[in-house]
């Protein structure tokens, strides 16, 4: 998951500026001069940097409009908000300039005036992208819906998941819900990492560990009869940094009974979430991903 910045080098301190703000409030933005090597194909890696992201943020100012370079991202931009048929496209208007006439009957966030407003407006307009609590996830056959929220007392910190999963070609859908309790010293850890708003990350971690316990004993795996709830209980521990996480998970039918008993793989799902938490960590601009690497080095059990 990421947002490409299109823009002109003339505007990369405003784009610098930008994306700073942007991935402090954990939008994952790629950046050319963020992202590209030397010897690395320029036109490939934009290519498939656009390819694959969730939206499009295109800076329009004086150069910018005049760049035939620029043109050419924003019209793979358009064609592919044409063949999805949802918003890709984000415009953010820095300075006086002629705007494109097949962007003129968009919402665009303006810095020419008050920043925080544009800020705050862009933030909207990418929160169904990036948020880390919210997700709705479409795999063949399947839509999975995700929300996380988690909870701080003086000695614990508890950490609630809730999978949805709704099969397009079924009249019924499965709710998971994983409670995870973490023991003092996993707190003490997550409140380090909060310091410094990486608290996110010690989050991830810790639904990294459940997940690979699940996925190492199989027991991902629930058979349901009925609309009874199926409970699964695990203890995760490592004694030598003293640390548990007591897992229980709850898995429950709704909808329409098909006389037929279902296999619902929620291991499976949860791996999934886990996975795109942990690719938002893997886009950390450069500065970002080195505070982070000197915290983990730092902060111990």
């Amino acid at each position: 998951m990421s947002i490409v910045i299109s823009y002109s080098h003339e505007d990369s301190d405003f784009v610098e500026e930008l994306g700073a703000h942007l991935f402090k409030n954990r939008v994952p933005v790629w950046i050319d001069r963020w992202e590209l090597k030397v010897g690395d194909s320029l036109l490939k890696r934009i290519e498939d940097a656009i390819t694959k992201a969730d939206a499009l943020i295109v800076v329009l100012s004086k150069t910018s409009v005049k760049s035939e370079w620029c043109k050419k991202e924003l019209t793979s931009g358009l064609v592919i908000e044409l063949e999805a048929k949802s918003v890709f496209v984000l415009p953010v208007v820095i300075d006086d300039c002629e705007i494109p006439l097949f962007l003129k009957d968009k919402l665009y966030a303006d810095f020419r005036k008050d920043k925080d407003k544009a800020l705050q407006l862009l933030l909207e307009s990418t929160a169904r992208f990036t948020s880390g609590t919210l997700h709705r996830e479409s795999t063949p056959g399947m839509n999975t819906d995700f929300g996380l929220y988690w909870g701080v007392t003086p000695d614990r910190l508890d950490i609630n998941l809730t999978l949805l999963d709704m099969p397009t070609d079924q009249p019924y859908s499965v709710i998971t819900e994983i409670y995870i309790s973490c023991n003092e010293p996993v707190l003490k850890r997550y409140e380090e990492f909060t310091k410094y708003g990486f608290d996110w990350f010690e989050r991830t971690v810790i639904l990294s560990m459940v997940s690979e316990a699940i996925e190492k004993k199989k027991s991902g795996i629930i058979v349901l009869e009925d609309s009874f709830p199926k409970e699964f209980k695990m203890t995760i521990a490592d004694s030598k940094r003293n640390v548990r996480l007591d897992l229980i998970a709850r898995v429950r039918r709704l909808g329409q009974d098909t006389g037929m008993d279902i296999a619902v793989d929620w291991g499976l799902s949860l791996k999934r979430h886990v996975e795109r938490l942990t690719s938002e960590r893997d886009k950390l601009p450069p500065d970002a991903q080195s505070q982070l690497l000197k915290l983990i080095k730092e902060i111990d059990f």
